[in-house]
């Protein structure tokens, strides 16, 4: 066993324990430790008896004393480090004096019952086994009811769990005795290959038939020896051969260990909540749990073989690697293996399928330290000794450790939103270039867009609203989880953070969207609320501010409280600790916009700036009033202005007007647009021939950034609109002339608002 495991005390999974033992106990307990020879032992039994005398509170001395008996490894500086690493209590660690007995066990020591002390055998090679051992701390394994049923019956039931009637099942029953490794392997020629129903028949007939020793008569004929037992694929077969691609579903994963005694063995797969479908005692060292994890391909259930064999391992419990295949072989209930009957434990115990038990699983360490109510009260303190409020992130909207929700409309900008606010965050800058922000670090959850395109915006954003750049790549950091539901599942997310991000690391945590976090109904407000208690908790082990971003529901929104927009379940408006909300506006037809802005959307292709309000709903600050800002790719800015204030919600404007208003809000766009660049335009125009001899006004494009040095460098071809309103773009053409790309403006046509 790897040692680094054994020392993973957060990984120990609790086990009721007696607070240790007594003086006389210890005393004995040391005797028998005295009598294993240390030379014996490999590294991870030397450091599971130092680990299991800490934790039954044997001294620094006892242990030194004992590891001298192997003077060639004997390292006093090394003892003294690894006992300090050592847990000092039974319940921080999962050994104790069962895996002392354990390993006094292996090496050929017999417990003399009633009083379970240990002695050596008067004869070497003389080892037994007891399967109830170490009963103080891992109570009885309790499977009465299987254990009562006959040898065909545990085979029938444990038959009847794994397959379906119709599926194809091969036990093996032959064996050969490998000398080299000293033990019985499958013969693959002996073995019974029919479907399911056929087999538990056949079993029923001969029990029928004759009670007495019914299962091995069955298997008799294919070369089945007692000493050896009985074997079956654990997962349904072609009927064409036994190989990975003869597996018709891949169902069940076989989890089994030789390194830690069978009580435990049961203990920890029962409390690892693995979905089992059967657990099967073997009759050797191990017990076999088949685990349902319903892999789709060879590579999907190699994946998930890993990630369980990891999860186990964290928790003291290192599985048999060699299981990695679908087409492997498990023991078969109710056949006799020497002196023991392969004895069917329990089915279907755990989680209900691998879906629950990983959520469950990556969920389990990081549950904060349990507390009774009681021990939650306090009192009110002296007024001078209240505690400091958090710091503020965002001054009078949000504080370090809070929740904070913006949402808004498909398609209004909220991720440039949200980037434009890591970034002020990152560098200490203005929010909107209205609310300033205090410097921290931030991590940015990107769980929507490409990530070359995220980074893209980002860069983009940072160039539109002047960022430092070397702050931004010091203070910002993006976590892209687009693809990955692995990791963006709620529960999984939160044990990785908290696991992996101590306390203080980031200022905010963003996570843009919510929606793909699985999510598995944003109507009902029980999920919705453990989903959000998800986010408290990386709030407060993290110290770190959450923005996550939400959308609207369906219909019009302008007649709502901003509080009710958000879509789904009423606990949204309800739990964060800030909630913004953006509301399109209908502006007034002749704002004063600026027109660089306009010139810039208008050249690159994107839309005409569109006017926004920000509407705020805060738990720790007094009311704030509504901030109107103006979206312009790629970025928000705020109306200073003030010809927003008084602006009518989109959606109102539409439904006072019908579909008129429709038409007239793109006109009204459309008239801006054209205004605004054919200023800029004809201040450069001048008088050029065309090949035709047909004089036009053109302009350059080279001529026009260099009179324009702020215009980005790279210029797409401009789409102009003509098809759709002529009357308010026909005028304006792209041609290409002496290989130079011009604007031309077709003077004939008057500029006129329409609208």
């Amino acid at each position: 066993m790897n040692v680094s495991a054994c020392l993973m005390e957060k990984a120990a999974l609790s086990v009721n324990r007696p607070p240790g033992v007594t003086m006389d106990e210890k005393e004995k307990l040391f005797d028998t430790i005295r009598r294993i020879p240390a030379e014996s032992l490999d590294y991870g039994e030397w450091c599971k008896i130092g680990m299991a005398m800490k934790a039954e509170g044997l001294p620094y001395e006892a242990w030194d004393t004992w590891c001298q008996q192997d003077p060639a490894r004997y390292d006093k500086e090394k003892n003294d480090y690894k006992w300090g690493t050592f847990a000092d209590t039974l319940d921080a660690g999962k050994v104790g004096a069962g895996t002392i007995r354990y390993i006094a066990e292996q090496h050929g020591f017999i417990f003399n019952e009633p009083d379970s002390s240990l002695h050596f055998p008067t004869e070497t090679g003389n080892f037994q086994m007891d399967t109830g051992t170490n009963t103080a701390h891992f109570p009885p394994v309790s499977f009465e009811a299987f254990n009562a049923l006959s040898p065909v019956g545990q085979a029938v039931e444990q038959i009847r769990a794994l397959f379906g009637e119709d599926e194809i099942i091969r036990i093996v029953a032959g064996s050969f005795f490998d000398a080299k490794r000293q033990k019985y392997i499958p013969n693959p020629n002996g073995y019974i290959e029919a479907t399911a129903k056929e087999i538990i028949n056949r079993l029923k007939a001969a029990e029928a038939e004759n009670p007495t020793d019914a299962l091995t008569r069955v298997l008799s004929p294919y070369g089945f020896h007692e000493e050896a037992g009985a074997w079956f694929y654990s997962n349904p077969l072609d009927g064409k051969g036994i190989s990975d691609k003869n597996i018709t579903e891949m169902r069940h994963i076989l989890i089994e260990s030789d390194e830690i005694s069978i009580p435990e063995q049961v203990q920890l797969i029962r409390d690892l909540n693995l979905p089992v479908t059967t657990m099967t005692l073997s009759a050797g060292k191990s017990v076999h749990a088949l685990v349902h994890v319903g892999a789709l391909n060879k590579a999907e259930f190699r994946k998930k073989f890993d990630y369980i064999a990891k999860k186990c391992k964290e928790h003291l419990f290192t599985v048999d690697e060699a299981n990695k295949n679908p087409a492997r072989m498990s023991r078969l209930a109710g056949a006799t293996r020497g002196n023991a009957v392969q004895t069917l434990l329990d089915c279907h115990i755990g989680k209900v399928n691998f879906k629950e038990w990983d959520a469950w699983i990556s969920n389990l360490d990081h549950d904060p330290t349990t507390k009774t109510l009681k021990s939650l009260i306090v009192s009110l303190p002296a007024k001078s000794d209240l505690p400091p409020r958090a710091p503020e992130l965002i001054p009078g909207v949000l504080r370090r450790g809070h929740k904070m929700s913006i949402s808004g409309k498909s398609k209004a900008g909220k991720s440039f939103l949200l980037i434009e606010l890591a970034l002020c965050i990152a560098t200490g800058g203005k929010w909107v270039n209205y609310f300033q922000c205090n410097q921290g670090r931030v991590l940015y959850v990107n769980l929507e867009i490409d990530n070359a395109s995220f980074l893209q915006r980002v860069a983009e954003v940072a160039k539109a609203i002047n960022a430092d750049w070397r702050k931004a790549q010091e203070n910002m950091c993006v976590m892209p989880l687009r693809g990955r539901p692995d990791l963006s599942n709620a529960e999984r997310f939160t044990g990785h953070m908290l696991d992996e991000f101590p306390r203080g690391e980031y200022a905010a945590i963003i996570i843009d969207p919510i929606y793909k976090m699985g999510i598995e109904n944003e109507n009902d407000n029980s999920i919705v609320a453990a989903f959000l208690g998800q986010l408290d908790r990386i709030a407060e082990q993290t110290g770190a501010s959450v923005i996550f971003c939400h959308h609207h529901s369906k219909g019009a929104q302008g007649f709502k409280s901003s509080i009710d927009r958000a879509s789904g379940a009423g606990v949204f408006a309800r739990d964060p600790d800030a909630i913004i909300d953006l509301l399109e506006l209908d502006p007034p037809t002749y704002a004063q916009l600026d027109q660089q802005s306009q010139v810039d959307n208008v050249l690159l292709g994107n839309p005409a700036p569109t006017a926004w309000r920000l509407e705020f709903t805060l738990r720790e600050f007094p009311p704030l009033d509504n901030v109107c800002m103006w979206w312009s790719y790629p970025r928000h800015y705020f109306d200073e202005t003030g010809a927003l204030k008084d602006a009518d919600p989109m959606e109102k404007t539409i439904q006072q007007k019908g579909g008129q208003a429709t038409k007239e809000l793109k006109d009204r766009e459309a008239f801006r647009e054209a205004k605004s660049l054919k200023i800029q335009l004809e201040e450069l125009a001048t008088e050029m021939e065309w090949k035709n001899g047909e004089k036009v006004i053109a302009v350059s494009l080279v001529d026009f950034l260099k009179k324009n040095p702020k215009m980005p460098q790279s210029i797409g071809t401009y789409r102009t609109r003509a098809n759709r309103r002529p009357q308010l773009y026909g005028w304006l053409k792209i041609r290409k002339f002496g290989g130079e790309t011009y604007f031309t403006i077709d003077p004939k046509i008057e500029l006129k608002d329409t609208t």
